[in-house]
């Protein structure tokens, strides 16, 4: 073999190095050949062979060492674009399901949000217009009595005197004494008294019957011809219908059988919200300035002229903003004279007194229709307060519930004896339907309407509107019933007993009829009152709470959230209270 033959082992390397893209260089570069001495310097030419192929084999084996790295290399490099290749396919296609996904979403966000649009009611017809009123046609009766009170005070009229003469109204009747009981909301006669307009609540008075007869402690016979008188108490007045006849009306509103059993005289409420919008608008007729009284809004100010719908006004704003407190600026609690006029306040009681009581305050028959007309403007701002602030915290119940009692039950706001709890009750009872025994759909509009809904001009509110306004006010609803008396000479004019039949309306609801609302007014009834329910029912109220908090979630057909939070209730109360139910 002579020196001048190629170093290369296998020449086919070189061929496939080259295919590969001029790798002979990168697989050759940094190997050195190491300098071959001369075939002169060895003694015989085995020796120089030998010597030559073995300088030969470790150049191989650094030639394929190196070839093997190359190879390599190449080998992860293609293995590394085909990974980045699949990868940048899996992007894409995940990019594509994500694109998509978003586009389901906003396809079902615009569904639901259809869905809630309101439907408006049809187009009713134009009417045809009105004929012109006939004036004598109006008021076919007042003029008659306006006669008879011409020249006199409202205010002094209102009051019983042995010397008033009889009104064309009862001939019959003669003057007798009245009873000793007093009216507080009528102090005196005001100065520059003016007939007010004709009252709504006044019932037509009975024809002349020499046989009739009426107790001396009803002042409201004929010999007082006063334009806002009730009716004689001989005749029964239509208002009281429902207290004379044990069987209530007809359901208007489709209520269920078992709240009709719980509560018979559900009904009731309603025809007294309906009563207290009449007051509302007759006090804003009453706009003549009649009265000269301290300044509601600016005691400091003095006196000023006074409308009854003027001082009506005042007074609800400040009732508004105080929600029915008493102010603390001298002078302003004292006693005043409230000249508004006298109406019958039985329409406004589901269970009126029928006589006086001993030691009552207010023992006539009537009373300022200014003082209903407050406490209905009152019952309006507990309801908003509960329907606001106790949503977000329920904790402001309480005050809440202990400021209504505080006030009703004060025995100058009692007539005979009754507070006007029953007004306050006509307005959660359209506010808060569920506790009394109202059921419904959340998805019809109807079902909405029976549940207390609440609708504006743009529709329906939203569904967690809804809900905060149902937590809020079966909180409030809660701190009203579970009021303690064991200790106060007044007496409960909502006991808790009204609590545990609206449990029971709620929890014995079929499975298929229950509503979210439901749910939500039950949590709010018990959350934060159990030491209260237990304090009165005591082992009772420990199996009305399981019912509530285990019986009712495990019996729901759908465990969504709201079923949920009553059994985290009742792992609270075992670790908190220590009581296991």
């Amino acid at each position: 073999m002579s020196s001048s033959s190629s170093p290369n082992l296998n020449p086919n390397l070189n061929i496939n190095l080259n295919s590969n893209g001029g790798m002979d260089e990168q697989l050759l570069h940094g190997i050195e050949r190491l300098s071959f001495p001369h075939p002169s310097d060895f003694s015989n030419m085995e020796a120089y062979h030998t010597a030559r192929l073995e300088e030969q084999w470790q150049y191989s084996l650094k030639v394929q060492e190196r070839a093997q790295l190359v190879l390599q290399t190449a080998v992860d490099d293609r293995q590394a674009k085909l990974l980045k290749a699949k990868a940048d396919a899996l992007e894409k296609s995940v990019a594509a399901a994500e694109k998509k996904a978003r586009e389901e979403i906003r396809i079902r966000e615009a569904e639901n949000r259809a869905k809630q649009i309101p439907h408006p009611p049809p187009r009713l017809p134009t009417p045809p217009p009105a004929p012109a009123p006939a004036p004598p046609v109006v008021q076919p009766t007042p003029p008659v009595l306006a006669e008879s009170v011409k020249g006199k005070d409202v205010a002094q009229l209102s009051q019983p005197s042995p010397t008033s003469p009889a009104g064309p109204a009862n001939p019959s009747s003669t003057p007798e004494h009245p009873p000793k009981s007093h009216n507080s909301f009528v102090k005196g006669p005001a100065a520059h008294q003016v007939p007010a307009p004709p009252n709504p609540f006044r019932t037509a008075p009975p024809s002349a019957d020499p046989g009739s007869s009426q107790p001396p402690s009803q002042p409201r016979s004929g010999e007082r011809p006063n334009p806002f008188e009730a009716a004689p108490a001989a005749p029964a007045p239509p208002i009281r219908s429902p207290v004379a006849n044990p069987q209530p009306p007809p359901p208007a509103r489709g209520e269920e059988t078992s709240a009709q059993l719980v509560l018979a005289n559900v009904q009731r409420y309603d025809q007294i919200l309906q009563d207290c919008k009449k007051l509302r608008k007759y006090v804003l007729s009453l706009d003549q300035n009649s009265m000269s009284l301290p300044n509601v809004a600016s005691p400091a100010a003095g006196n000023r002229k006074y409308s009854v719908k003027s001082l009506a006004g005042d007074l609800r704003r400040m009732l508004n903003r105080t929600l029915g407190q008493l102010t603390d600026g001298a002078g302003t609690n004292k006693d005043q004279a409230t000249p508004s006029p006298l109406i019958n306040p039985e329409q406004f009681l589901v269970t009126p007194p029928a006589n006086p009581v001993a030691d009552a305050n207010n023992n006539n028959g009537q009373l300022p229709c200014l003082f209903i007309y407050v406490v209905n403007i009152f019952a309006k701002a507990i309801v908003k307060q509960l329907a606001s602030e106790a949503a977000v915290n329920p904790r402001i119940a309480e005050p809440v519930g202990v400021l209504v009692h505080n006030i009703v039950t004060h025995p100058n706001y009692l007539w005979r004896g009754t507070s006007f709890m029953d007004i306050i009750m006509a307005k959660i009872r359209v506010s808060l339907p569920v506790v009394f025994g109202v059921r419904g759909s959340e998805t019809t509009h109807e079902g909405r309407d029976r549940l207390g809904w609440k609708r504006l001009d743009e529709g329906w509110i939203s569904e967690a509107e809804h809900y905060d306004r149902m937590r809020g006010l079966g909180a409030g609803y809660a701190a009203l019933c579970l009021r303690n008396y064991s200790k106060s000479p007044r007496t409960n004019p909502w006991p808790p007993y009204h609590y545990w039949n609206s449990m029971a309306l709620l929890l014995n609801t079929p499975p298929g009829e229950r509503s979210a609302t439901q749910i939500l007014v039950l949590t709010a009834m018990i959350d934060g009152f159990e030491k209260n329910f237990l304090e009165f029912y005591g082992d009772m109220a420990i199996a009305a709470l399981r019912a509530a908090l285990i019986t009712f979630p495990n019996e729901s057909p759908e465990q969504s959230a709201a079923v949920k939070t009553l059994g985290v209730l009742g792992e609270r109360l075992k670790r908190v209270l220590g009581l296991t139910i």
